[in-house]
């Protein structure tokens, strides 16, 4: 049993000495850098910035906070009102918007839904009333208009209805009344 004890230990030493090593991840403020020709984000060396970069409001706030690699947009986005709640919330991956994407009232309740897949619209984005009903539906494919997009009152009840087929109108359009039944209805050609 004592002799497993130095062997354990080295163990332990040997593979704590393999773990990579963590570099601390650099804040940057929006007065330290500058943007290239490629839309890339320089530091003042002029080199590509590694880290978060937090922007301001002019009253000290801070306004946005974007996470940088090689100088492009990659992973997450924030902006705040000047109260300090999320006013928008992205995913980038290596500059492009990709994933969810969220907005939100002043008030913390989610304004928006907004997906998107290597820089294009891709999914449904929904939106909502500022007293959380939804409003809209839209399904997007290839950021194209793609399925039915559909439109809701402030008492959740449907409204309008269109569908589409990669950008184009195609089915059927219809808008209805507060009961439900069909006010106007047209077909594709």
């Amino acid at each position: 049993m004592r002799a497993a004890l130095p062997l354990f230990l080295c163990l332990c030493a040997l593979l704590s000495a393999c773990q990579p090593k963590q570099t601390p991840t650099r804040i940057y403020r929006d007065t330290e850098v500058s943007l290239d020709v490629q839309d890339r984000v320089l530091d003042r060396q002029g080199a590509p910035i590694d880290g978060i970069l937090q922007r301001y409001a002019p009253e000290g706030s801070l306004a946005q906070e974007t996470r940088f690699v090689a100088g492009m947009r990659h992973g997450r986005m924030q902006s705040y009102y000047e109260s300090g709640r999320i006013k928008e919330r992205y995913d980038y991956s290596h500059g492009l918007l990709n994933g969810p994407g969220e907005t939100y009232y002043e008030s913390g309740r989610l304004e928006m839904e907004c997906p998107s897949l290597d820089g294009k619209k891709h999914g449904v984005w929904k939106r909502y009333y500022d007293d959380g009903v939804l409003e809209s539906e839209n399904p997007y494919l290839d950021d194209q208009a793609h399925g039915v997009w559909k439109q809701y009152d402030e008492n959740g009840r449907l409204v309008r209805e269109i569908s589409f087929d990669r950008g184009r109108f195609s089915g059927v359009a219809r808008e209805y009344d507060e009961n439900g039944k069909v006010l106007h209805e047209v077909r594709a050609p």
